[in-house]
């Protein structure tokens, strides 16, 4: 993700690039907080993680 972030504030004038790298960003952040809830399922003892997270609205 840092790597992602320096790319994002060197290219600042790169209007396409910028939006690309910002939705990189955006899904490997999102990616990111998937993978920690279901850590956090798996810990509390959740068996199926995705019924879990269909139930919770995530």
């Amino acid at each position: 993700m840092a790597d992602l972030k320096a790319q994002l504030d060197g290219k600042a004038g790169d209007g396409d690039r910028v939006a690309k790298l910002e939705a990189d960003l955006k899904a490997m952040q999102d990616r990111l907080a998937d993978e920690r809830l279901t850590a956090s399922l798996a810990a509390a003892g959740c068996v199926n993680a995705k019924d879990a997270k269909a139930v919770l609205g995530g």
